[in-house]
């Protein structure tokens, strides 16, 4: 999920879907200009809506704070289900006896894969500088630029990269991780996962929990 500086007050523009049966190709899908696509169903009733609502379909996210606050407040949808990449990576090394304090990038947590190779690691380390430099002020960039068409093809790159390797961070946490801290992750996606529910909006931290 990407927008400008995304939460219930910041438009989501882009959202980025890979499938469990084709983990390599992610879908894009232009909620800037199609806001109502999130609500488009298929004759049967299925529409992303349905699918981030459904409690028996598990998503896999990475921090999902601020994007499930967009999605609730600006589209009406609380998402169910859901695995989050970054408490898992604070479960490992926590199961692994280490201190962990903060929680991670989603850069930092691809380059400690051992599942990706060197080259894949480098262009995650391109792409993401390449984004940051286009979107993030810090950097040069401009927040705005998600909602400037056509979109440049380095933001698609950036956004369809950011969940390219969902799927495998997943099963590679999965079998690191017992059956109680993974319930302990699952316990504290929920918990994520209605962050739309405070009253008013709340940063989220980087403090690990």
């Amino acid at each position: 999920f990407e927008g400008v500086k995304l939460n219930r007050s910041g438009q989501l523009c882009l959202v980025q879907i890979t499938l469990s049966d084709m983990p390599s190709c992610v879908y894009m899908l232009d909620v800037y200009v199609l806001p109502l696509a999130m609500h488009f169903a298929t004759p049967s009733g299925t529409s992303l809506k349905a699918i981030l609502e459904d409690p028996a379909l598990l998503k896999i996210w990475f921090d999902p704070r601020n994007d499930v606050d967009a999605l609730y407040h600006q589209f009406g949808i609380v998402s169910q289900h859901v695995f989050d990449l970054q408490l898992a990576d604070v479960a490992v090394r926590r199961a692994k006896g280490l201190q962990v304090n903060f929680v991670p990038s989603l850069q930092k947590c691809l380059t400690s894969c051992d599942r990706l190779g060197r080259m894949q690691k480098t262009f995650a380390d391109f792409i993401n500088k390449t984004g940051k430099q286009l979107f993030e002020p810090d950097h040069g960039g401009r927040y705005e630029v998600f909602q400037q068409r056509p979109l440049l093809p380095d933001l698609l790159v950036y956004a369809a990269h950011d969940c390219r390797y969902m799927q495998l961070l997943y099963q590679w946490y999965c079998e690191n991780l017992s059956d109680e801290w993974n319930q302990r992750v699952l316990a504290g996606s929920r918990s994520r996962a209605q962050w739309f529910a405070h009253r008013k909006y709340q940063r989220p931290s980087t403090d690990a929990p």
